[in-house]
This record gives structure tokens, sequence and C-alpha cells, in this order.
């Protein structure tokens, strides 16, 4: 009778595996985490060159009778609390990935972060917050405007 031929359960090493031709075992890789898009934090400064280079779109978030009284020259009226009845009117025909900037009264205003994360829920790409608010950029000097604009 042939004798039984034994097959090793175990490789002793890769360099083993190799020379008998066979491979170790790959561990099966998770699959790619979806890129979770998130707002992000701007400060004054990079707003600014936002605004001169007209690279984005301001977005106020506070209430409107605030907006009217005083808001960046040029930003657009939204306010998180009606973005369900106001998004169409406001951003409807703006691309997702354009470049969305949110601001409110202050740092400890959460409405500009409130904002920033709906907009992010509705598929925008590029949304950031900044955190100064209004009282920061007219301490810089920067330009405001007053009443309503296009779109506000």
């Amino acid at each position: 009778k042939p004798k039984p031929v034994m097959v090793p359960t175990v490789i002793a090493s890769q360099r083993t595996a190799q020379k008998v031709g066979l491979r170790k075992p790959e561990a099966k890789k998770p699959p790619p985490a979806s890129k979770k898009i998130q707002a992000l934090f701007t400060n004054l400064k990079d707003g600014k060159a936002c605004f001169d280079n007209k690279s984005a779109i301001f977005l106020d978030a506070r209430l409107t009778e605030d907006y009217e009284a005083e808001h960046i020259t040029g930003a657009l009226w939204l306010c998180y609390e009606s973005v369900e009845e106001d998004y169409d009117k406001v951003l409807g025909q703006i691309p997702k990935d354009r470049l969305l900037i949110t601001y409110c009264s202050d740092q400890q205003c959460a409405s500009a972060i409130k904002l920033a994360d709906a907009l992010v829920a509705r598929g925008h790409t590029r949304v950031v917050i900044m955190l100064e608010g209004l009282p920061g950029w007219i301490d810089a000097g920067y330009p405001t405007s007053s009443g309503k604009e296009a779109g506000g």
C-alpha cells in the first residue's frame, strides 16, 4: 500500500510558502469608508480673501431683521431655521461644489454651524463657518451693507 501523504496545515513562513508554490492567505480588506463631508472652520483673514476674489458665497444665518440691519456686503440671508422653506429660493441654482461661507453674530452663536450642517446634509461639499461672525468683520473694517439684497 502507498503511504498516505501528509499535507501540512500550517506553513512555517512566507519564504517556505513561496518555495512550495503556496501563498499566504490575504487578509480581507474592509470596504473603503465613504468620505464624510463636513463643514470646516475658516478665519476672518481667509474669509476676506474669498470675499475679495469673489470665490465664495457668504450666507448670513441670523434672523432676517438682523440681516436687514447690517450684513456682509453681498451676503445672502438663509437662517438655519428656514432652510426647508427658503433653500430653493436662495441656493437652488448654486452648484453643490461652490464654496459657501456661513456666519452669524459671534463665536457663541451656533446658527452658522447649524446652517453649515444643514447645507452639507443637502449635498454641498465646500461649506465653511467663519466663527468671528459679523462683529469680527465689522471690527476689521470690512464692507457691510444694510437692507435686503438679491436672494436675501
